[in-house]
C-alpha cells in the first residue's frame, strides 16, 4: 500500500476533526462532572440538615412527653386541691352554723336552714340572702 501526500493530508484532516470533536466532548464531560460534584456536596449538606432536624424532632417529642406527664400530675394535684378546698369550705360553713351549705362545686344552691347567725348571713351572696329571707329564715346574734 502506497500512501500519497494527499492521502496523508486527508487522514490528518480527518484525525484533527475527530480530535476537535473529542476535545469538545471532554469539555462537556468535565463541565458535567463539576455540576455533579457540586450537587453531591449539596446532597451531603441536606443529609446533615435532615439528620439535625430529625434529632430536634426526637428531642421535641421527648419534651412533649415530659410536659404531658407534668400536666397530668398538675391536673391530679389541682383536682385534689379543689376537693380539699371544697371540703374545707363545707367545714367552715358548718362551723358558721350553716346546716346545709351551698353546692360549692356548682354554686347556685340555696341555703335551706331556718336560722342563721348574722355573720353567716352577711357572708352569703345577695341572691342567697334573698332566698333565705323568702324562705322564712330567722337571724340569730
Amino acid at each position: 500500500m502506497i500512501f500519497t501526500q494527499t492521502a496523508f493530508k486527508a487522514k490528518i484532516s480527518e484525525l484533527e476533526t475527530e480530535n476537535a470533536a473529542l476535545t469538545a466532548q471532554l469539555a462537556t464531560a468535565n463541565s458535567r462532572l463539576e455540576e455533579l460534584t457540586g450537587a453531591n456536596e449539596r446532597i451531603v449538606e441536606l443529609e446533615t440538615e435532615a439528620t439535625t432536624a430529625q434529632e430536634a424532632a426526637t428531642a421535641a417529642a421527648a419534651q412533649i412527653s415530659t410536659l404531658e406527664a407534668a400536666a397530668a400530675t398538675h391536673a391530679a394535684a389541682l383536682k385534689a386541691a379543689e376537693e380539699s378546698a371544697a371540703a374545707k369550705a363545707i367545714e367552715i360553713a358548718a362551723a358558721a352554723g350553716i346546716q346545709n351549705p351551698l353546692d360549692i362545686d356548682g354554686g347556685g344552691g340555696v341555703v335551706e336552714t331556718k336560722t342563721m347567725t348574722r355573720e353567716a348571713f352577711t357572708a352569703l351572696k345577695p341572691f342567697e340572702q334573698a332566698a333565705f329571707c323568702k324562705a322564712g329564715g330567722k337571724l340569730t346574734e
